[in-house]
């Protein structure tokens, strides 16, 4: 046996002997003086396992407090975003509607409701349009509509506060017309492109290119003296009534705010007018 041996021997029993000599001796607390070797040993790691487990926790806490921030943030970026949107809205809405009343105010005095261009269908000669919340629940079929250079068409469907449009120039429109003065009447109706064609004039009416169309009245739909189209040729035919040709002077094309008209609002401020 080495010394070695024989140390490492000795060293192993004088342990035992320790061990067993503190787990004999009782201290003031009454528990023996091994259990607070073994307290002494545990509580070191188990106090960094519970810091551990805390902080663990308060990282977790914080992932999950900064998700909902995000999530917040997110959502009031979405919601500005919409309150932008909706104040470009408004603005352009205002913009169209003070340009339409300011190329409306030399006509007939009116009364009528605003609406927004939506949407249009140029090959079907249709406009959807949205009128506000507190849009009359007067509107219907048939109502005129006046957009910025006069008569847009009439209101074909109404869809809660959208209603569907019939341009003039549409092929199945049309729209009784004379000329400013009175002299001439005549019927004008669309052909489905951007052109009107006028129609029942005789060969002796005395028209010029570049005369004014206005309503009649006689159709029974749109209220007399409201701007049309202005005449851009005339041609004689085989028959007994010109080929006239006029363009509309307001542009479905381009047009951004309208007026849906009150035509029984109209004919008293028409008899106002006169009075």
């Amino acid at each position: 046996m080495t010394h070695r041996t024989l140390f490492y021997r000795s060293l192993l029993l004088w342990a035992l002997f320790e061990i067993g000599a503190a787990a004999q001796v009782r201290g003031p607390s009454g528990a023996t003086v091994l259990t607070s070797w073994l307290r002494v040993l545990i509580t070191p790691p188990v106090t960094a396992v519970e810091r551990m487990v805390h902080t663990a926790g308060d990282i977790a806490v914080g992932f999950g407090d900064a998700r909902t921030m995000a999530s917040e943030n997110r959502r009031l970026a979405e919601e500005v975003a919409i309150l932008k949107s909706q104040n470009a809205t408004l603005q352009t809405d205002l913009q169209a509607t003070l340009q339409a009343t300011e190329s409306l105010k030399y006509l007939p005095v009116f009364s009528g409701t605003p609406a927004r261009c939506l949407y249009r269908d140029l090959g079907r000669g249709l406009l959807l349009v949205s009128m506000g919340a507190d849009a009359p629940s007067t509107i219907g079929r048939d109502t005129p509509v006046l957009g910025e250079g006069g008569v847009i068409g009439r209101v074909i469907r109404v869809e809660g506060r959208n209603c569907w449009i019939e341009s003039l120039t549409r092929a199945t429109a049309a729209v009784a017309v004379v000329t400013s003065d009175g002299s001439t009447h005549g019927l004008a109706e669309g052909t489905g492109g951007s052109n009107l064609e006028i129609h029942f004039v005789s060969h002796r009416a005395s028209l010029t290119v570049g005369q004014d169309l206005v309503t009649s009245g006689a159709d029974g739909i749109y209220p007399p003296g409201f701007p049309v189209a202005k005449i851009i040729s005339i041609h004689e035919s085989g028959g007994p009534f010109l080929m006239i040709t006029a363009r509309p002077t307001a542009d479905p094309t381009t047009i951004q705010s309208v007026w849906l008209i009150d035509d029984g609002d109209l004919t008293e401020g028409a008899g106002r007018e006169g009075s």
